[in-house]
This record gives C-alpha cells, sequence and structure tokens, in this order.
C-alpha cells in the first residue's frame, strides 16, 4: 500500500489568469447591455424629436393654409370685381388642396411615431400627447461623447491580453512537490 500526495506550488499563472479572463468577460456581458440600452436611448430619442419635428412643420403648413385661404377670399373678391381672373382663383385652390394632402400625411407620419413610441415606453400616448423639449445640462456633455461600444473595443483588446497570458502560463512550467510514503 503506498501513498502519493501531489502539491502544485506555482501553476504559471494559470488560475489567476483565467480569473482575470472570466471578470473581462463578466465586464463585456454588462457593457452589452449598455450597447443596447444606448441602442434604445436613441432610438427613442429619433421618435420624440422626430414628433415634435412633424408637429413643428404641421403648424407652419397651417399657418401657410390660413394665409393662402385670406389670399383666396381676397383674389376671389377681386374675379367677382373683374379685376383678376378666375385661373389665378384656381391656382390657390389646386394650392390649398396640394398643402392639405401635405397636411393629411403629415398628421399619419405624427400618429405613426406617436404609436412607436407608446409601444416601446410601454405607455398609452395620446394623439395630442404634450411633448416639449428637454432641459439640456452641458456640463456633462462629455460624458455623452462616450459611447459604450468604445468600453467594449477597450474590454476586447483586455480580453485579448488575459488570453496571451493564459496561453503564456499554460506553456509555462507547472511545479509540484510530491510525498511518497510506502
Amino acid at each position: 500500500v503506498g501513498l502519493n500526495i501531489e502539491q502544485i506550488i506555482w501553476d504559471g499563472g494559470t488560475i489567476s489568469s483565467l480569473k482575470s479572463r472570466e471578470l473581462i468577460n463578466s465586464a463585456k456581458s454588462q457593457n452589452a447591455i449598455q450597447i443596447q440600452m444606448f441602442g434604445l436611448h436613441r432610438k427613442i430619442d429619433d421618435i420624440f424629436f422626430g414628433i415634435l419635428y412633424v408637429r413643428a412643420k404641421m403648424k407652419s403648413l397651417d399657418l401657410l393654409r390660413a394665409t393662402l385661404t385670406e389670399k383666396s377670399k381676397v383674389v376671389s373678391s377681386a374675379v367677382r370685381n373683374g379685376v383678376a381672373l378666375s385661373g389665378d382663383l384656381d391656382v390657390l385652390k389646386v394650392e390649398i388642396l396640394k398643402l392639405r394632402q401635405n397636411m393629411a400625411s403629415i398628421k399619419s407620419q405624427e400618429l405613426a411615431l406617436i404609436q412607436s413610441l407608446s409601444e416601446i415606453i410601454g405607455k398609452k400616448l395620446g394623439n395630442d400627447e404634450a411633448l416639449g423639449l428637454p432641459e439640456v445640462d452641458i456640463s456633462g456633455f462629455d460624458s455623452l461623447l462616450l459611447r459604450p461600444e468604445y468600453d467594449s473595443f477597450k474590454l476586447d483588446i483586455e480580453n485579448l491580453e488575459a488570453n496571451k497570458d493564459l496561453t503564456n502560463a499554460k506553456r509555462s512550467e507547472e511545479h509540484t512537490s510530491e510525498l511518497q510514503s510506502h
């Protein structure tokens, strides 16, 4: 009956390299979530500001419609008095019709954007939901330029280094101590 006990004294850094690689992989997983969140925030911002844009455009077109309607009344009066041609009035009516079609198209864009935003945030928004420009604090503007993808690149480099260290550790000689008893 014999007893053989073997104790690793030095593993060439394999265990610490494995630990380091696991920490980096964990950080990469957390970073992947941050990247997804950043993309979601960006999508919400695009939709939100899209709604503000189409609403501003609608106001502008509404003012143009009011101006064309007033001009149409003036030209209509001029046609009745024989000062203007009926063709001038027809041109204005066609422009008003085009404008109304454009406004209907923009209104449907607004409704689609509101529905998209409602689906993303999980809250039913009304078609006339009051949205305004957010207050912006530019003191932390530098942090807005740091996208999570940049951290992902750094973590990829660290992961490559950890893999290199692990490979070197596995290539190095393992030192053990042995005790034998007979």
